[in-house]
């Protein structure tokens, strides 16, 4: 999961249905490389679906990943983009993603499949379908800025957080 409030409401989420973070690597600090470490996660692991959750100013600032991702073609690779059109974690300041076709780039750059979703009630039919391709694939997730002002951080340092997901990776 990439920086900031997706890491949070992820790490929030595991904790409120009992689940374990071993899974989960949460990129704090590292905006925009979140889809490049899952990359190289679903290359070795091909036996594994690997999730990269992501947002539209943390794509902006890679799309360069977009093609590396579409090139190398991870069957095992789903890609989630959550739009809001706004740098949420760093401040708030506005994106250009809400002027940009994601689905259209991750295309032309080699995805199998790219879709946006514009309901909150289809985004889980939408993940289904996803995952019914080879991939690598994609899904952007038109979304509202802002967050919860209660949103916890998560309770594990980075270290910990790292060495968990290793260690689940072994």
């Amino acid at each position: 999961a990439g920086i900031g409030k997706i890491s949070r409401e992820l790490f929030e989420y595991r904790q409120s249905t009992g689940r374990s973070h071993a899974q989960d690597l949460l990129v704090v600090g590292g905006m925009g490389h979140a889809s490049s470490i899952a990359l190289g996660i679903a290359l070795q692991r091909p036996e594994n679906k690997v999730f990269c959750l992501d947002g539209d100013g943390s794509t902006l600032m890679h799309l360069g990943a977009l093609a590396t991702i579409g090139n190398m073609r991870p069957p095992n690779f789903y890609h989630v983009v959550f739009n809001n059109g706004s740098h949420d974690s760093v401040g708030g300041l506005p994106t250009a993603a809400r002027a940009v076709d994601f689905p259209a780039i991750a295309a032309a750059c080699g995805y199998t499949y790219t879709a946006r979703q514009h309901e909150a009630e289809a985004v889980s039919e939408e993940v289904l379908a996803m995952q019914q391709t080879a991939g690598p694939a994609f899904l952007e997730v038109m979304i509202h800025p802002g967050a919860r002002h209660n949103l916890s951080r998560p309770s594990m340092q980075p270290s910990e957080n790292k060495a968990a997901f290793m260690s689940s990776l072994a």
